[in-house]
């Protein structure tokens, strides 16, 4: 299923507004000042950026720069504990991304992965921008297969800023939805690959990837995790 969005607020993505999540409760934030908070485990680079032009709020925001070789990618992570109050409700990644470049020959895909350790049970959420013919958001299933999410055709647009928003179930064990553009897809029956685990943290990484050897960026701002998230 697929919802229209009408509040401007979440249209508007150019709107010099600090956006910040207005469901759920804050587990953690970077909006991308201060010290960098990301970890680089790709072969590309992370830094600072101060771009005036590309910025979305603040003074700063995160550019990922893919590497010149190997899987042409750059990888970033955020790694958490967890509190008791998080286990069993509905948590939520947020943030905004920015791409310059020409879509059709430099970006192959956009990978966000979300990792729940609750001391007994581990989650994996994945959504992945796929380029191509028809660009399109998918998913890992329970069998840990990406597949193409129902109604979820998705043409990104260069210089512009999207808010993202990826809400599962902890309780469950399942999606819950995907908030892209002006799109609300609901992925409350799709379920999450699980295992088991002794661990108590939130995980994230963001995958970037280039179609070629020519270093391509990206740009990141306000990254939020938050819990509690409604239905």
């Amino acid at each position: 299923m697929v919802t229209i969005i009408q509040n401007v607020k979440n249209v508007d993505l150019m709107s010099p507004v600090k956006l910040t999540s207005t469901k759920g409760t804050i587990l953690y934030q970077d909006d991308g000042e201060g010290t960098l908070k990301w970890g680089n485990l790709g072969g590309g680079t992370v830094a600072k950026d101060t771009t005036g032009e590309i910025v979305y709020s603040g003074t700063n925001d995160i550019k990922l720069t893919t590497q010149a070789g190997g899987t042409f990618q750059e990888k970033v992570e955020h790694s958490i504990a967890s509190r008791p109050e998080v286990l069993g409700t509905n948590l939520g990644i947020e943030q905004f991304f920015f791409l310059p470049s020409v879509l059709t020959t430099a970006v192959d895909k956009i990978v966000w992965y979300l990792e729940v350790y609750d001391g007994a049970t581990r989650y994996i959420a994945t959504i992945t921008w796929q380029n191509g013919a028809t660009p399109k958001f998918q998913y890992l299933n329970s069998a840990s297969a990406t597949v193409d999410i129902t109604d979820g055709a998705f043409t990104l647009t260069v210089n512009k800023w999207y808010r993202i928003k990826l809400v599962i179930n902890t309780l469950t064990g399942k999606y819950q939805r995907l908030e892209i553009g002006n799109k609300i897809l609901d992925l409350s029956t799709l379920a999450m690959p699980s295992g088991a685990n002794t661990a108590n943290y939130v995980y994230f990484s963001l995958n970037f990837f280039a179609i070629d050897a020519t270093q391509r960026n990206m740009y990141i701002e306000d990254f939020a995790i938050t819990y509690n998230e409604p239905g």
